[in-house]
């Protein structure tokens, strides 16, 4: 699914073919455009509130290229929130995780892209459908406004929901790793020695490892690229005699957050740099953290599948 601008000559049959009826009209839309749905009145609608509120018209795409939702998006760059409107998704795609999945782009467009501390949108809570999949991805409701919306012999309540930025997560290197490894590779890591060189502030913490014969360092995989499409599903070191499996099932480098993990044996340890033996990152890598090996801890009688002991030959 990707998000890309809304093309009225490509687009706006789709969204009209979403909109069944009347009532679904005005659960949608409030009423903001005319019933049945003109690409005339409507385009004319989306630039006007795109002249007064800056809107901005987007389409999802499924992965055929096919629009599967649509939505209008615009920051208040004095409050710094974002506020969604007009959201609906293919009634084929629904209850597949569509529209979350949409929200979810959304989301990281406001927040990543825009910088939005806040996104806003209003939903008629007899929309039960929507009102769910708002709240499942993070909405909260703020305030309803009761008998606010009349249809037909009905008249609908008006609840306002908010999400919030999430709190940033902040690391910092406490080092980098310094060796002879220039490139990336998928083997033969087992001999290579490392110098981890410790920023100045964290050394005094080295006191004490060189009890320790072995250490796990936490590490930032900062060339490794994460594309989706790609690696959340993929067979490990993209070899075929190898299932295709969840990024979460394999220790692939290219991560949703790219941290590395590894056990290694310790050769020295003086009062700034640590030198251990197997470490498998390149010159160059932040390094976020260093913990003895506690065979308590870390030593398990575990399973794993048979095709693990295949991929790890020669690796170290």
């Amino acid at each position: 699914m990707r998000l890309r601008p809304f093309i009225p000559d490509t687009d706006f049959e789709a969204v009209r073919s979403w909109v069944t009826d009347e009532r679904t009209h005005a659960l949608w839309c409030a009423r903001r455009f005319a019933w049945p749905l003109e690409k005339e009145d409507f385009c004319r609608m989306l630039r006007e509130n795109g002249n007064r509120s800056g809107d901005t018209p987007f389409v999802m795409t499924a992965d055929s290229g096919e629009a599967a939702g649509f939505f209008c998006y615009s920051l208040n760059p004095a409050s710094g929130e974002g506020m969604l409107k007009f959201i609906i998704v293919d009634p084929a795609l629904r209850g597949k995780g569509t529209g979350k999945a949409m929200l979810r782009l959304a989301l990281d467009y406001a927040f990543s892209v825009t910088k939005a501390d806040a996104v806003r949108l209003r939903v008629f809570p007899e929309n039960t459908p929507a009102l769910k999949c708002y709240e499942g991805v993070g909405f909260a409701a703020e305030k309803t406004e009761k008998n606010a919306f009349p249809f037909r012999e009905e008249t609908w309540s008006r609840c306002s929901m908010v999400i919030r930025r999430p709190a940033e997560l902040k690391v910092k290197p406490i080092g980098r790793v310094r060796n002879q490894v220039a490139e990336r590779k998928d083997v033969s890591w087992g001999a290579d020695v490392s110098s981890i060189l410790l920023e100045e502030p964290f050394r005094p913490g080295l006191k004490g490892l060189e009890d320790f014969s072995h250490a796990i360092i936490l590490f930032w995989l900062d060339r490794a690229r994460f594309d989706p499409e790609k690696h959340l599903q993929r067979r490990p070191r993209n070899r075929d005699d190898m299932p295709r499996i969840g990024i979460f099932a394999q220790r692939g480098k290219d991560r949703p957050n790219p941290i590395g993990v590894t056990a290694v044996e310790i050769l020295s340890v003086t009062e700034d740099t640590l030198v251990v033996k197997g470490l498998d990152a390149i010159d160059g890598t932040p390094v976020l953290d260093i913990k003895p090996y506690y065979p308590a801890y870390d030593q398990k009688d575990a399973a794993v599948p048979e095709w693990v002991g295949r991929l790890m030959e020669q690796y170290f």
